[in-house]
């Protein structure tokens, strides 16, 4: 396994050179940035990992009505980063879809956007042939589409963990099997328009079955008006803390009979003018438990029978129903109404559960705790410049906590600051050998608090590798999970990349109001310094 580059200086300056030119199992590195305009489609008949480590967007781009690539074979093609996947229409026709999916391959997008200006409403982002699977986490869908992923036929597995929806799609999931349409899926966290049902299967009745096991958990679909039903079957399916809005009749559809591994807890369902989910043929015992009805929807199923002792028909509070905001407010009776959930996270990267229990729908409500003590962060501040420089400490204080404040820290930035001015104390183990076998090993550490800081320091004197760039951004995720565990965000994530004699990282943080900011370790030891 050999890792290349693509980009000014690199290997290769196309993305086809790179296809046709690496070996199965290669790793390509994507080092510059900008759009790469591709003379055809990209296809992948072997197993290979794309990466971005530019430290900015890649967009890839075919001929107008061009899709952007192909998977054959046995290939398991990996994308990961801040790729943009972008097909444009042509004057007329044109292929309706970004990726092309055959034989037995697999196609996993890690942070990708799927990006696609056609308005005819035939599009989909993936088109999978039988005996294919696919795997979204932390992506984005841009544009108008019919489905994510139309199916020939049936999938081995489906997995979209994490997926925003910026347009709107009919379905996330189109298919036409006579059989089974998944092998299996796992769905969590998909937020957005959806105007016809997350899933659909063209044949067999419409009727969704599964060979083993299907999952949908903090999933946030709303707009749901048109025709077309989510039809369940055979298989253990679970539909667990999601939410769910829209005017037409009902969301699901159960068969009795055959739909007997399928349950619905947790689940909040709004608007719909009949009920939640339509049992048809007798009564399924346990069906629904622990969900809620409310924006006009006057029942959670037809058959009283199949619905739990659990359920809540209060008005839940949603934060902004119309502009579908469905986080609850905290005095919302969806509060710990719920029962034992698999989901560990909401769309929003908050724990569940908060409370006692989870919260009904597929947010958690959440209460920030209160930010850490003035006096606390000047201890902080005066072991990071080690006592000296009192110009540098005054200069902190003010930055830290401006006059117009009361005693306490209000920034992100803030905050990473001091985190990034301590070193964090280690095990001896973690030492070098030449460090470790000395009578009193240096293991660093701040006096006030061992665990405060970070670990940059182990890493002063390793080599220019990939593989200590990637054991280093493990060792910092870990060093920086006082920021979800404290409450002061909801999400973070850490870069470490390198290049020629330099490494780089950078801390992206999403606050809790949804907004992002991101440093590099280079600007927070900077305001340190003055």
């Amino acid at each position: 396994m050999a890792t290349k580059t693509i980009g000014t200086g690199g290997d290769y300056a196309t993305f086809a050179a790179a296809v046709s030119g690496i070996a199965t199992w290669d790793r390509l590195d994507v080092i510059t940035a900008g759009t790469y305009a591709e003379a055809g489609a990209l296809a992948f008949a072997k197993t290979v990992e794309i990466a971005n480590v530019s430290g900015g967007q890649v967009t890839i781009q075919t001929p107008l009505g061009s899709h952007v690539g192909q998977t054959t074979g046995t290939a398991v093609v990996t994308w990961t980063g801040d790729f943009v996947h972008e097909i444009r229409k042509p004057g007329s026709g044109g292929t309706e879809y970004v990726w092309l999916l055959s034989n037995t391959s697999k196609l996993i997008l890690d942070g990708v956007t799927l990006k696609s200006d056609y308005t005819t409403g035939n599009t989909q982002a993936i088109y999978a042939q039988n005996g294919t699977a696919h795997e979204l986490r932390d992506c984005v869908l841009t544009g108008m589409y019919e489905a994510l992923v139309t199916l020939a036929d049936s999938a081995v597995s489906s997995v979209i963990d994490g997926l925003t929806i910026s347009g709107l799609v009919e379905y996330v999931v189109r298919g036409n099997s006579a059989g089974a349409l998944f092998g299996s899926f796992d769905w969590r966290r998909i937020v957005g328009q959806c105007t016809r049902a997350p899933m659909l299967n063209a044949a067999s009745g419409n009727r969704i079955d599964v060979t083993t096991t299907g999952y949908m958990g903090g999933c946030v679909l709303w707009g749901m008006t048109a025709t077309g039903n989510c039809v369940y079957g055979s298989g253990t399916i679970a539909i667990d803390k999601c939410t769910f809005d829209g005017a037409k009749a009902y969301a699901f559809e159960a068969v009795s009979g055959i739909a007997t591994g399928l349950t619905f807890r947790d689940v909040a369902f709004a608007g719909f003018s009949a009920c939640g989910v339509r049992v048809t043929g007798a009564t399924l015992s346990g069906l629904v438990d622990y969900c809620g009805r409310s924006n006009g929807c006057p029942a959670l199923t037809n058959s009283a029978g199949s619905e739990g002792a659990h359920n809540v028909t209060a008005d839940p509070l949603f934060t902004d129903y119309a502009g579908h905001d469905y986080r609850i407010l905290a005095t919302s009776p969806y509060k710990d109404a719920g029962t034992t959930s698999a989901l560990p996270i909401d769309p929003d990267g908050v724990t569940v559960p908060q409370g006692a229990g989870p919260d009904i729908g597929a947010y958690e409500f959440f209460q920030a705790p209160p930010l850490p003590q003035l006096e606390r962060i000047d201890s902080a501040i005066r072991h990071a410049t080690n006592m000296a420089g009192t110009e540098v400490i005054e200069s902190l204080l003010f930055e830290l906590v401006p006059e117009s404040t009361t005693n306490k820290i209000t920034t992100i930035k803030s905050m990473l600051m001091v985190w990034a001015g301590i070193d964090r104390r280690v095990d001896v183990v973690e030492l070098p050998d030449s460090e470790r076998d000395r009578e009193w090993p240096d293991r660093r550490g701040w006096w006030g608090d061992p665990t405060a800081g970070n670990r940059i320091w182990r890493f002063a004197q390793r080599p220019l590798s990939r593989a200590v760039d990637d054991e280093m951004q493990l060792v910092l995720m870990q060093d920086l999970e006082w920021l979800t565990a404290g409450g002061f965000a909801a999400s973070y994530d850490v870069t470490v990349t390198h290049t020629g004699k330099r490494r780089d990282i950078e801390i992206s943080v999403k606050r809790l109001d949804g907004g992002v900011e991101a440093y590099g370790i280079d600007d927070l030891w900077a305001g340190i310094g003055g």
